[in-house]
């Protein structure tokens, strides 16, 4: 019985991520916003504590372009040649400048599965300046052992013309996760459940109780420059449930998860940045980078993505968040790259 349940809940998973790709990628923003930034290369920190980088986006007169579908178009050699080499690039962690980076050297970590992923490309060059993200903790984030490493805001390089820093270090604490905690619960929980409820009734099953929902990890930042602080998080909502063919056993039971990241405002709002039912977890933080100059900054993402063939490890995506009076949606995103979040 736990055999078939788990087999089923990876079909379910399939089925629901699948459709929600093709729904997010049709609302992307992406040919109507004009970022604001030098033309050139731009990276970010993958994984927290060290090296690698992995692009993020090419910026082309103000276009965002995807770095791995370019290099699938022109090969890695040319794109060495006009991205990478020679060029040097500036650190930053959130909004601050913490060193520079030269010498980068890139390479491919080609998928096993060509026909569904690029390769994903990663960078090792000289670094000089402070601590990368979560080499030393800073407080600035609230996780278990499990979810610090997709907790942390990491690193983003920018082309050497960029120059901007803005100094600004926030804590949590554990009244914070109360209240990102309850605020969250509040205004989703119901919104959760009935997701799940909905996609378990497709195959004859029912919710009999939530179970192990919890705050996964939460971080501050000043998201929109007004010096108060604003907290990044993502909630796992878990609700255990049995097939209506068989009696009820608690024992024996199925249990089907949906991760929401979201923003809590300094004014106490919460906000969906995305949600996403895939084995956990669903996100990690990549950074934080201001598009467009204004003053207010867009969520990095990595996005991980549920294999499509059996045998397949999964993959994931890069995206770019961006918040507009209807809620957060994406002004950039990346094909399918063939390295697991972490």
């Amino acid at each position: 019985m736990m055999k078939k349940n788990i087999l089923i809940v990876l079909f379910l998973v399939f089925i629901f991520t699948a459709h929600c790709a093709f729904a997010e990628e049709g609302s992307n923003k992406t040919g109507e916003f004009k970022a604001r930034l030098p033309d050139g290369l731009y990276l970010y920190q993958p994984k927290i504590k060290k090296e690698p980088f992995s692009p993020l986006f090419i910026v082309e007169k103000g276009k965002l372009i995807d770095p791995y579908a370019m290099a699938d178009k022109i090969g890695m050699e040319r794109f060495d040649k006009e991205y990478v080499r020679g060029k040097g690039f500036n650190v930053y962690a959130g909004s601050e400048l913490i060193g520079k980076l030269n010498n980068l050297i890139i390479m491919t970590d080609n998928p096993e599965n060509v026909k569904e992923y690029s390769s994903n490309i990663i960078g090792y060059g000289k670094y000089s300046g402070g601590p990368l993200p979560g080499e030393v903790s800073d407080g600035s984030y609230y996780a278990n052992d499990f979810n610090i490493d997709f907790a942390t805001i990491k690193a983003v390089l920018t082309p050497e013309t960029f120059k901007y820093t803005k100094e600004r270090q926030f804590n949590v604490t554990e009244e914070d996760a109360k209240r990102a905690t309850n605020a969250v619960r509040k205004k989703y929980v119901s919104y959760a459940k009935s997701i799940i409820a909905k996609i378990l009734a497709k195959e004859k099953r029912k919710i009999i109780a939530e179970s192990r929902s919890s705050l996964d990890f939460l971080t501050a930042v000043d998201l929109d420059g007004n010096g108060k602080k604003e907290l990044i998080g993502n909630y796992s909502f878990s609700y255990k449930y049995v097939d209506d063919k068989y009696p009820i056993d608690l024992n024996d039971s199925g249990l089907y998860e949906i991760e929401v990241l979201f923003v809590l405002r300094d004014s106490g709002i919460a906000e969906k940045v995305m949600e996403g039912i895939v084995r956990h977890p669903a996100f990690s933080l990549g950074g934080i980078i201001d598009l467009d100059g204004d003053g207010v900054y867009e969520l990095i993402v990595q996005e991980s993505l549920s294999p499509d063939v059996a045998y397949d490890p999964g993959g994931k995506r890069i995206a770019v968040l961006r918040h507009y009076l209807e809620g957060w949606e994406k002004v950039f995103s990346t094909v399918r790259v063939s390295d697991e979040i972490h």
